[in-house]
C-alpha cells in the first residue's frame, strides 16, 4: 500500500484583485539596502541592521551545533526544519516592517528609486566570513514587499544601476570616489 499526501479540507486560497492608482510623481526618494543598514532612504529614515544580523548569526550558529551532532534521528530534522521556518518568518515580518515604514514616510508626489540588486552575489566579493551574511540576505524579498506597497498607494517605482550610487551626488549628479568619505559618511 501506498499513502499519498491528502489536501485537508480547512485549506482555501481566495484571489483578490483590487484597482491601483496610476503612479505619478516628480521627486526621487532613494532606497539603499544593505546588511549593516537594511534600508537607508533619501529622506532621512534608517533601519539599522545590527540586531538582525545578530539574530541571523544566532540561528545560523543554531543550525550548524545540530547538524555538527551527526545524528540521523527524526528529532534534529525536524527541529532544523522548524528553525528554518522560523526564521524564515521571522525575516519576513522584519521585511514587511520595513517596507511598510518606507512607504508610509512617502509624500504624494515622490518616486521611490531602488538598486537593481538581481546577480548581486555573482557581482561582488566577500570574505570568508561574509559569504554566510551576503548569501543569507533577503534583499529581494524587501524589494518585493516594498514595490508592491508602493504601487498600492500609487508612487511609481524606478530602478537604477546600483555602480557607483554611494559616490554619486544626488543633487549634480558628480561621481567622484572623494564624495564617500566612509561607509557611514
Amino acid at each position: 500500500l501506498h499513502s499519498f499526501p491528502t489536501r485537508r479540507s480547512s485549506d482555501l486560497n481566495i484571489v483578490l484583485s483590487t484597482p491601483v492608482p496610476d503612479p505619478k510623481g516628480e521627486r526621487p526618494v532613494g532606497v539603499d539596502r544593505g546588511l549593516k543598514n537594511i534600508a537607508v532612504v533619501s529622506n532621512g529614515l534608517v533601519f539599522p541592521g545590527g540586531a538582525i544580523m545578530a539574530r541571523r548569526r544566532h540561528f545560523r550558529k543554531l543550525r550548524q551545533a545540530l547538524q555538527r551532532k551527526g545524528t540521523r534521528k527524526r528529532g534534529v530534522r525536524r527541529l532544523l526544519k522548524r528553525l528554518s521556518g522560523k526564521e524564515r518568518r521571522w525575516m519576513s515580518n522584519v521585511n514587511h516592517v520595513v517596507a511598510k515604514r518606507i512607504v508610509e514616510s512617502l509624500k504624494p508626489g515622490d518616486i521611490l528609486v531602488l538598486e537593481d540588486l538581481k546577480y548581486i552575489r555573482e557581482r561582488i566579493r566577500a570574505s570568508k566570513k561574509q559569504r554566510a551574511d551576503i548569501h543569507s540576505w533577503a534583499f529581494g524579498e524587501l524589494q518585493r514587499f516594498i514595490e508592491y506597497k508602493a504601487l498600492e498607494r500609487g508612487i511609481p517605482v524606478v530602478y537604477v544601476d546600483p555602480r557607483n550610487t554611494s559616490r554619486t551626488c544626488p543633487r549634480c549628479g558628480h561621481c567622484e570616489k572623494n564624495n564617500r568619505f566612509s561607509q557611514a559618511h
